[in-house]
Order: C-alpha cells, then sequence, then structure tokens
C-alpha cells in the first residue's frame, strides 16, 4: 500500500512545482480538475504494480488454512477495465 500511494504521489506531481492532493491511509483526493488525472494514475500504477506478482498462490496459500474461503484467479489485466477500481 505504501509503495502505491508513493507512486501516485511522484505522478501526481510530476508536472507541478505545487501538488495539490491529499491522502488518509488509502484514500486519495485532489481538486475536480485533477481528478481523471487521478484516477488514470491509481489504476495504471496498481496494474504496474501486480501485473508482475505472483498473488494467486498467495490466495491459493491462504485458502488452505481457510477451507470455506473460495479464491477467485487474479487477472491484473482486469484492473485496467474496472469500474470500481477507483470512484
Amino acid at each position: 500500500d505504501s509503495y502505491h500511494m508513493r507512486e501516485i504521489i511522484r505522478r501526481m506531481g510530476s508536472n507541478y512545482d505545487v501538488l495539490d492532493f491529499w491522502s488518509v491511509h488509502d484514500s486519495f483526493g485532489s481538486h475536480a480538475s485533477e481528478i481523471d488525472k487521478l484516477r488514470e494514475i491509481v489504476i495504471t500504477s496498481f496494474h504496474e504494480l501486480y501485473k508482475e506478482s505472483n498473488v494467486n498462490s498467495l490466495g491459493k496459500k491462504i485458502s488452505e488454512y481457510w477451507s470455506d474461503m473460495s479464491v477467485e484467479e487474479f487477472n491484473p489485466e482486469k484492473i485496467l477495465k474496472s469500474e470500481y477500481m477507483i470512484s
């Protein structure tokens, strides 16, 4: 989470002398005029972070301990098309 937050702040501020951005835990905010840019950065940076990781093996390992938990196969490409990744 902290790496993702840092990456969003870095990308949001890359073209500005002053960055108007706020964050609390995993919530981000900016001026209304920057929301589309913020949304794009959150989605693309999250995708880049997880496209090479092996999250599926972690989910399978966790489900071994909680047999009543079902784990769906994670597809990082779905992040790019997600309507609710950030809203």
